[in-house]
Parts: C-alpha cells; structure tokens; sequence
C-alpha cells in the first residue's frame, strides 16, 4: 500500500503545481464565520460541521459540546450550505441535518434534539433567513395535505389492506400528487429567486433519479438559469455531471471512462481493461454491506465464465485510507482486480449518477455498451448464456 499513497501524495503535488501556473484558476476570498450555539434538552456532546455536498464519512469537523453551549471559527470562501449534526445520531444512524449558511461575521444557533428538530433557530445572515423563511412557509403550505394523507396511511394500516387494495393505490396517487405539488413550489421558488440559497434547492432536487426522471427539462432550465449565474459555484460542476451521468448511464446507453490506482498504486485506465470481455464493473466500498454482499453473489459466475470473455472490476470507494478495504479484501478474497476512489478524487460515483449510493454494478459489453444496471446473479447468468 505504500505505493499507493505516494501515488496520491505525487496526485496532490501534481494538482497544486497546476493550481499554481494556470491562468484560468481564480482564487476566492476567504471569510470567516464565529458559529455561537446553544443546545437544548439534550445530553449530546458533540457535533458534526461539513459542507452539504461533502459525506460525513469523508469530510467534517467535530465541535464539542460544553455545558450545553458550544463556538466554532468556520473559514469559507463560497456561499454554500453547511449541515450540522449530533454526532451520537449520526453513530447511530438515524439524525437529522440543521442546514447554516455561513457569514463573514457571527451567527447563533439554537439546536435541539432531533425529535424537536422543528423548534431549532439560526439566526444571522441574509441566507440563513431566507431560507428560514421558505422552509417556515413551505411546511405551511402543505401541512394539512400531509396530515391528511398521514391519516389515511394509518387508517390503511389499521385495517391491514393490501399494497394493491383500492384504498392503497389511490392514497398512492394523492402521495404522488402531493410531490409533485411540492415540487413545483420548489421550482417556482428557484425561478423567483436566484440566490445561492435556491441553487441548494435545485442541488437537492439532484440527489433523487426518480426526481430527475419526472422533472427533467424543468431541472436543466432552472440549472442553466444559476450555472450561468454562478458559473464558479461548486454547484454548477456537480449539478452538470450528475445531469450528464443521468443521460448517458442507462442500458444501451455508453460506460464513462475513467482512471484509478489499483493496490499497488499503479494507474489503471478502464476502458484498457475491457479487452473484448463483457465486463461487470463493480462499484462498491468496504463499509457497504448490501455491496459486499452482491459482490459475492458474482464470484460462482465470474469463475465460470472468466475463461469464456467475462471479466469483473471492482472499484472500492473508501475515505481517508485504505485500512478497511485491506481488511475486506483479505477477508473476502475477490479474485478480480479492484481499483481504488479514494475520497472521491476521481469522482466516479458521480460520473455514474450514484453520488450519494453505496454502490451498484453495471455490466458492459466488448463495444462499450451498458446491457445491464444491477442485474442479479441469475439475470446477469442469463445474460452471459446468450452473449457469450
């Protein structure tokens, strides 16, 4: 593995020099921000700051908690959200993200308890309170739609109907109805507004393929209104490539190249890799339970049909180093090569639309094409049996 790490070490060295020496490189002003909070009916001790885009695994800061009260100097140099978080929800896998704006200056924060979440104020800074505002009026707005439809999802319950009981698909269809409404309210609130704090809306409206799928020309307008307003926001690369990714990554549709090191540190170019193979490229990481578990599913069917033109990349996602993955790999012993995403460098996950996922497998055939997103072992067997 030492190889390996002076591979990213020579990455991050490469990558200042042309920092350096580029002409196009524009360098934003840094500013910083005094988070001053206080923290009621709870007994957590710490909490989690990270950008918004960022995951918690990968990137964040921990501020403790003394005598309920807490201070923390943020330096920024975009205007772009940051979540903050009780640690001990997040260990446990069940939390809920307080969304700050930064502001060159101060801002205080009343955080409480998760299951008080609506009771939390922030205050300070012209973007903290829009979007104070537009969430007050957002619930507002469709409050009693919401109660309503909880009201009938319990009344279903009760009588213990079927999924594809009349009841149930209609009170689907006013669910359906529902996000729809939401999300026009939303878009409509991007289009009037303009401003940074709506460009996180618009990035949320990302994070869900099915969203992208029924809003999709309505999306691409309202980015093209803010990419160009904000052409250097880290927004507008991420919110491109997963509109990009969303296009291209589908069945019939082509693989998106992409290098990474293997173990050694080596650089591995994929497309070089596929050789005339149908190929199962396999994103995965060593803390992703349901990918592991697919991956094993494959080694019966890659032992089978490697000598046939089949072949299996593992890519592993991991953050920070590489202690877990070498664990995994000793433990599961894959017999395919794995590369490595380490800290999204190479952001492969989001060139294939899964930013926010764990994983997924896509099988690809000798030209390039994409047959398959997630097939099964017997799907992916079948598939096998009539191309190869």
């Amino acid at each position: 593995m030492k190889a390996l790490i002076e591979y990213f070490k020579t990455k991050k060295y490469l990558g200042f020099i042309l920092l350096l020496i580029s002409p196009n490189i524009s360098f934003s002003q840094t500013n910083t921000c005094i988070i001053k909070g206080i923290v009621m009916n709870t007994n957590s001790k710490e909490l989690i700051l990270a950008k918004c885009r960022d995951d918690l695994r990968k990137s964040k800061e921990i501020i403790s908690i003394v005598d309920g009260k807490f201070e923390h100097k943020l330096s920024y140099d975009q205007d772009e959200p940051y979540q903050l978080v009780f640690k001990d929800s997040y260990e446990n896998a069940a939390w809920r993200t307080t969304v700050i704006f930064p502001e060159n200056g101060e801002i205080q924060v009343i955080l409480f308890p998760d299951n008080e979440f609506d009771k939390n104020e922030i205050k300070g800074g012209d973007l903290n309170k829009e979007f104070s505002t537009y969430y007050k009026e957002r619930e507002l707005t469709f409050y009693e739609p919401r109660k309503k439809i909880r009201s009938e999802h319990k009344a279903i319950q009760e009588k213990n109907l079927s999924y594809d009981s009349e009841a149930t698909k209609q009170l689907q269809l006013k669910i359906d109805s529902l996000k729809s409404a939401i999300y026009k309210y939303e878009s409509q609130y991007i289009k009037n507004s303009h401003s940074t704090m709506a460009y996180y809306i618009l990035y949320r409206h990302t994070f869900n393929n099915d969203k992208i799928a029924l809003h999709f020309e309505d999306i691409q307008d309202n980015y093209q209104i803010l990419s160009e307003r904000y052409p250097n926001h880290p927004y507008t690369s991420f919110i491109g490539q997963k509109l990009a990714s969303f296009n291209a990554i589908k069945v019939g549709g082509d693989f998106i190249d992409f290098t990474a090191p293997d173990l050694e540190g080596n650089p591995i170019t994929f497309s070089n890799q596929l050789k005339d193979k149908i190929t199962l490229l396999d994103l995965w990481g060593s803390w992703c339970g349901p990918c592991i578990r697919t991956s094993r599913t494959m080694i019966p069917i890659y032992e089978f049909y490697k000598e046939k033109g089949f072949n299996v990349i593992g890519v592993a996602r991991e953050f920070k180093d590489t202690n877990a993955l070498e664990r995994t790999l000793e433990r599961e012993k894959f017999p395919w090569n794995n590369l490595l995403e380490l800290d999204d460098q190479q952001q492969i996950w989001l060139k294939y639309g899964i930013p926010n996922t764990g994983g997924k497998t896509f099988l690809i055939d000798q030209e390039g094409k994409i047959l398959a997103i997630s097939p099964t072992a017997d799907e992916l067997t079948k598939i096998l049996e009539r191309e190869l």
